[in-house]
């Protein structure tokens, strides 16, 4: 605390709150949430002896990347309430069908050519989660100044690339990715996956002096930690935990501060209760392709063409949030 003086009239002034840190209990635990989240991931990964280097997937890093999957599913299940006005009746109906029609054509382009189709999925992807979390800081954090050209673009490929690039170029991932399909490994191999691999570190690390250039040493931190969690951690862990914990909440506190106007608990849980019917249905059509094919582990050649659909669906609403993002840049 300071005091000043004003004509013979003492004012206290309270200390600046620093960059970063939001007033709201809510938004500052949304922030906190994925780094504690991904700071666990990271120290079981190392305790449990399966770091990225490391292809078997332990039961207990199994379960808990579906867990922190599952978390995050019911916000891609929401689209509707980034719209400025949900219509009704056949216009509806029409949107519906174009966002379903726009799904279907990925899917299909995925299943035809899947090496190129992947590499533009993960593109996509890096961008939607970099510039969705550039967008989410400032929406949680209230920060006046708001990154924009050259500056979000290097924050969003840093931020995007942390936890889809790093965990998907390390030897566990490289192994996972051509049983899936033989002809990823034709696409996503070395050099090139070295070289893209190098080039996100070097996105981080000039990212990180950009930050602390501009006075915001947390967010610095929360990208740093990012980059551990993508080279440390187990990749499938690393992603589910990052989806689930810091992608996912993130978003639905933004979500839930456009439609009730302030970030809390109870706003949040609203949104996500919204998209639960997906998460639900989701379990439905896993447990019934279980009961058909006997056993978890009968789904593995079912299982590319459940991530064609899931990639496919995910075009659509990283075309959406984009939307929103850039309008709510232009209202800032």
């Amino acid at each position: 605390m300071g005091a000043v003086s004003l004509s013979g009239m003492t004012v206290t002034q309270a200390p600046p709150t620093p960059r970063g840190l939001p007033a709201s209990g809510a938004a500052r635990a949304v922030l906190l949430t994925g780094p504690a989240a991904a700071g666990l991931a990271i120290l079981a990964s190392l305790l449990g002896r399966v770091p990225s280097s490391t292809p078997e997937v332990p039961a207990w890093a199994l379960v808990a990347a579906i867990i922190a999957l599952a978390v995050g599913i019911p916000h891609g299940a929401v689209d509707h309430l980034m719209l400025p006005a949900l219509p009704r009746g056949a216009k509806l109906l029409g949107m519906a069908a174009v966002y379903l029609a726009i799904a279907a054509a990925a899917t299909i382009a995925i299943l035809i050519a899947p090496g190129p189709a992947f590499l533009v999925v993960i593109a996509m992807t890096v961008w939607h989660f970099g510039s969705g979390d550039v967008e989410a800081w400032a929406t949680l954090t209230g920060e006046p100044v708001h990154p924009s050209g050259w500056r979000k673009a290097l924050l969003a490929v840093a931020a995007g690339g942390a936890p889809v690039v790093l965990p998907l170029t390390s030897p566990a991932a490289l192994t996972t990715l051509t049983t899936l399909h033989p002809s990823l490994g034709d696409w996503w191999s070395a050099p090139g996956t070295t070289l893209l691999r190098i080039a996100i570190l070097a996105a981080v690390v000039v990212s990180i002096i950009v930050l602390l250039h501009t006075g915001r040493p947390i967010a610095a931190m929360h990208l740093g930690i990012l980059a551990a969690l993508g080279i440390f951690a187990a990749p499938l862990l690393a992603f589910a935990v990052y989806f689930g914990a810091w992608h996912a909440l993130r978003h639905t506190a933004r979500l839930a501060e456009h439609r009730y106007g302030d970030i809390t608990w109870a706003g949040i849980g609203r949104v996500t209760l919204m998209g639960t019917p997906a998460l639900a249905g989701t379990i439905v059509v896993v447990a019934i392709a279980i009961a058909f094919t006997g056993s978890l582990a009968a789904l593995t050649p079912w299982l590319w063409i459940g991530l064609a659909v899931v990639w496919g669906l995910t075009v659509p609403h990283m075309s959406l949030v984009e939307y929103f993002d850039r309008r709510a840049t232009t209202r800032t």
